[in-house]
């Protein structure tokens, strides 16, 4: 009896010896004994992205990132405007530095309104004259045509002449420039002196937002073309999507 036992238990080890893969959990073909997973493949995929918390602190991560390089562009940007706008400064109290201005009283009924305005060449640039804003301590010397690079070192005549009363000065909305244009309301006093020293007098009448495509607004009304204004001087808005444009009259 024993002996038949331990040949029922050989036949068994030998078996189990003929199947490799039982000891694995494979079955006699040499499958996996492991039922196969029914799960979709979309949901396995799921299951095989990082954690949500994960997800979450890498989006917070690039969030800060991209938080931080617009903060050091903005602060580029402004770094850059700073220097730009001490370098116009610079330049232009240069320039008033060699003006040869004499300011003499003057009968503007003697002016030929026809007659072109006398320039003087200072550091290889030509200028008319200078205007000066005492409720802004404002003083500049005004180039006799414009270019942007001939604004970033004083305002520019745009059109017009102090002698035919339609003179339109451009600057640039430096601090040191034309930026402080928008603190004037109205009542406030312009000057404008030009090169052989006839000084012309305004007073500010307006202060209007004007759209950079408004060419003709701002140089006069073209739904009047007898209404204009004697003196303008405009400047870009701080965004430079809009202009802020001063009206002045003569006040002699």
């Amino acid at each position: 009896m024993m002996r038949r036992s331990e040949g029922a238990h050989t036949e068994g080890a030998t078996a189990s010896a003929a199947r490799p893969g039982a000891a694995r959990g494979q079955d006699a073909q040499g499958h996996d004994a492991k039922a196969p997973s029914l799960r979709p493949a979309s949901r396995r995929a799921v299951q095989d992205r990082p954690p949500r918390r994960s997800r979450t602190r890498i989006v917070a991560v690039s969030l800060m990132v991209a938080g931080a390089l617009l903060v050091l562009s903005a602060a580029v940007l402004a770094g850059v405007n700073v220097v730009l706008d001490a370098r116009a400064g610079s330049a232009a109290a240069s320039v008033l530095e060699e003006f040869p201005v004499q300011a003499k009283a003057i009968d503007s009924s003697s002016l030929d309104p026809e007659a072109s305005m006398p320039a003087v060449k200072i550091q290889d640039n030509d200028y008319i004259g200078v205007v000066a804003v005492p409720a802004l301590d404002l003083e500049l010397p005004v180039m006799s045509n414009w270019s942007y690079a001939r604004l970033d070192i004083a305002p520019c005549r745009y059109s017009g002449s102090a002698y035919a009363d339609d003179l339109v000065i451009a600057g640039h909305s430096y601090r040191s420039h034309f930026s402080p244009l928008w603190q004037l309301s109205g009542g406030e006093e312009v000057i404008f002196t030009d090169t052989v020293g006839n000084v012309f007098t305004y007073e500010v009448t307006s202060v209007e937002t004007v759209q950079p495509t408004d060419i003709e607004l701002m140089v006069g009304d073209p739904d009047d073309a007898d209404k204009g204004w004697d003196l303008t001087l405009f400047t870009c808005t701080y965004d430079s999507r809009a202009r802020v444009a001063v009206r002045c009259s003569k006040t002699e």
